[in-house]
């Protein structure tokens, strides 16, 4: 039997254009990264409880991902959440993890800043004491 380059060449040239196409799909975009400031919420807060203090409101993450989705994003498209349906009052810490942070599919969150977020937490109505400080300009006038 002698060998016929061109027995079933549709189904070659089909088979052909499938490898290109998922070369091109694979090699098409290159993978980078990127730096994004990000707001910080807070969900499910106990009724009776509220967040002492500052708390931050944005975090810093690193992103990677395909080249094209990485470029498209906004600093609201990811966004950190704290849940803290289960918490109780008092000085409370929340390592950041990739699990708490939302991003759109085909995102990789490469690392988050700070890795530890203090949070407390009181009851409402509890009475605080909040210093003053004068900011005076000028000399002090003796009587």
């Amino acid at each position: 039997m002698a060998y016929q380059p061109f027995h079933d060449l549709w189904l070659k040239v089909v088979s052909v254009c499938l490898a290109v196409l998922l070369w091109m799909t694979v090699a098409g975009d290159p993978v980078v990264e990127r730096g994004l400031e990000i707001p910080l919420e807070f969900e499910n807060v106990p009724i009776g409880l509220q967040i002492a203090g500052n708390p931050p409101d944005t975090v810093r993450v690193r992103v990677r991902g395909n080249s094209r989705v990485v470029s498209r994003l906004d600093s609201f498209d990811v966004v950190a959440v704290l849940d803290l349906g289960e918490e109780h009052p008092g000085r409370r810490l929340f390592d950041m993890f990739s699990a708490r942070v939302e991003v759109p599919s085909g995102i990789e969150i490469t690392s988050i800043v700070p890795v530890t977020i203090v949070l407390v937490l009181e009851r409402e109505g509890t009475s605080q004491t909040v210093p003053i400080v004068p900011d005076s300009v000028g000399e002090e006038s003796t009587g």
